[in-house]
């Protein structure tokens, strides 16, 4: 092992540590981008149900108590 590398060779210096926080940056930003993607499909589904809602009442599927009723429990879910 030549003398400037030291007893850990390049992984074992400033270099090892410079991969160690990219590595470690790489894993914050991909569960960032999980977390934010979850969050997002969830509120979208909460849109969608109350767009049915919505729909089911201007056509008179269902009442306007039902609908007051119903349009509560998705909000609550948010």
């Amino acid at each position: 092992m030549c003398w400037f590398w030291g007893p850990y060779g390049w992984f074992g210096g400033w270099i090892g540590s410079l991969i160690g926080l990219i590595i470690f940056g790489i894993i914050l930003y991909l569960g960032y981008k999980l977390f934010k993607s979850l969050t997002i499909s969830n509120s979208n589904q909460n849109n969608s149900a109350l767009k049915i809602l919505n729909e089911k009442l201007v056509k008179g599927e269902i009442s306007e108590e039902e609908y007051l009723r119903k349009k509560a429990i998705i909000s609550k879910n948010k």
